[in-house]
């Protein structure tokens, strides 16, 4: 007898169907999941306001004074005064007035429920809760909202390390973290040993430089030495090593030219007195045309 079994074409076309329904249930089954999520935090929100409406019903009595807080960390309640709530909440808080009016505010690192003191309703979203202590409002921060003030933060750090330029020499002189500030590398010396940058140079196209200065803050280093100073092409200007002897004098580029010739070997500059030292070219050079420090040693 028999037995009669499936073909692989049929049982490849189980497999096939049976994929092409994981891949339409399962964002629908992530969504029903999500939304659970939300609806369960606001849940936990009104939760949370009905227990404050029966701490308000216990001591208004006795009377309160001044708003009472109730601060939530780590799922856990942290506040002196406690409520007596069902549920979990990961993260808020929620105000108390005098008048029994509250105002709340809970995450759960994903998702906020919100509820302002005029209103019964309870919000929910994607995002979280800060409170800002000198207004004493909540500020909802979205996902985007938070991506974005990243983003500027991260903006305005950029903008003060241009400014500055305080990348430390030792990682200019390993390639690391120099900040590049157009055609400006700047950088801070500092410490009780010597410690030099390899080399620094550039290259110009006739058009322009892709580095012309290297500034480097001395940071109670005493002395400079350079094993040597080349140059190739035509139209520099002599190179040069300057001296600022305080910030505002770098600021407003007020310098000491230290030194300046087409070339050099072993020159060596006090500098007790300067905040910052600039190795450069004054010109954009012709095509081909390169300079090169090496050998730069800083001493205390």
């Amino acid at each position: 007898m028999k037995r009669k079994g499936f073909t692989l074409v049929e049982l490849l076309a189980v497999i096939v169907i049976l994929a092409v329904i994981a891949l339409i249930a399962t964002p629908m089954i992530m969504d029903v999941i999500e939304k659970s999520k939300k609806s369960s935090l606001q849940d936990s929100a009104y939760g949370l306001v009905d227990a404050a409406n029966m701490y308000y019903t216990e001591h208004i009595q006795e009377g309160i004074q001044e708003p009472i807080v109730f601060d939530f960390a780590n799922g856990v309640q942290i506040s002196e005064e406690k409520l007596e709530y069902k549920g979990k909440i990961q993260e808020g808080k929620l105000i108390l007035n005098t008048n029994g009016k509250t105002v709340v505010c809970i995450s759960d690192g994903k998702y906020y429920a919100y509820k302002d003191i005029e209103e019964s309703e309870v919000r929910g979203g994607s995002g979280s809760c800060k409170y800002n202590g000198e207004t004493g409002n909540f500020e909802i921060i979205s996902d985007v909202d938070t991506l974005n003030e990243r983003i500027k933060t991260l903006q305005e750090e950029l903008n003060t390390l241009k400014k500055q330029g305080d990348a430390k020499a030792e990682e200019i002189k390993e390639g690391k973290t120099a900040v590049v500030q157009g055609e400006l590398i700047t950088g801070t010396a500092g410490g009780s040993a010597p410690f030099q940058i390899t080399s620094f140079g550039g290259s110009s196209d006739g058009s322009g430089w892709n580095y012309r200065e290297l500034s480097v803050i001395t940071n109670g280093y005493t002395k400079l030495v350079v094993d040597s100073i080349t140059t190739s092409g035509s139209s520099f200007g002599n190179p040069y090593i300057r001296g600022y002897k305080t910030v505002d004098d770098a600021n407003s580029n007020q310098y000491t030219t230290l030194w300046s010739a087409t070339s050099g070997t072993n020159v060596e500059i006090d500098i007790s007195d300067y905040y910052q030292i600039c190795f450069g070219t004054p010109a954009q050079g012709s095509s081909n045309s390169r300079l090169n420090f090496s050998g730069i040693m800083f001493y205390p």
